[in-house]
């Protein structure tokens, strides 16, 4: 469990725009990369979509990424990754309610952009978690993000807030394997 420093979120007015560099851009492109966090959701969010990361203009995700939490019942939610082409986007659920509301979770998604077909990898506190694609899989290419600020805890809007705390967040340009 993370210690130190955390960031805990209001689940209405408060995130971290982390602004937009070569560092954070694309990180989804050229091979893959990971998003990881350590999370205790107090709920699934504003609106039931609490931006754990968003890197896109408009909530619908159409024009970049994000990853959150969704879709809470019983005392846990899913996971959602949602990612942009140029003919669509696409998203993907965890087949089921793999985070506890109220404790700490370890959460990472995995992704290689380059072709619409693939597909994401979730862990949850080092195990994989199945996922099911919820939209046709786009064609085209995938979005460039690289005019796309990073928001931590909401998205651009500020509609779709973190409720809860987020601590140890990273981001990877590579595909990590995180299995224990």
């Amino acid at each position: 469990n993370p210690s130190g420093n955390v960031l805990r979120l209001n689940g209405s007015t408060e995130y971290i725009n982390v602004g937009s560099s070569a560092s954070l851009d694309k990180i989804f492109s050229q091979g893959g990369g990971t998003a990881e966090a350590w999370i205790k959701p107090f709920s699934d969010g504003e609106s039931n979509f609490g931006r754990i990361f968003d890197k896109s203009i408009s909530t619908g995700g159409s024009n970049g990424w994000h990853f959150l939490v969704t879709g809470e019942s019983n005392g846990a939610c899913k996971l959602r990754f949602s990612h942009a082409f140029t003919s669509g986007g696409v998203y993907w659920d965890t087949t089921s309610t793999v985070i506890t509301i109220n404790a700490w979770n370890h959460v990472a998604v995995v992704y290689d952009n380059s072709s619409p077909d693939n597909n994401v990898q979730y862990y949850v506190n080092g195990s994989a978690v199945d996922d099911t694609p919820n939209r046709s899989t786009p064609s085209g290419s995938a979005v460039d993000d690289s005019s796309q600020d990073l928001y931590i805890g909401n998205n651009a809007s500020t509609e779709r807030a973190f409720d809860g705390i987020i601590d140890e967040v990273r981001l990877y340009n590579r595909k990590l394997e995180l299995a224990e």
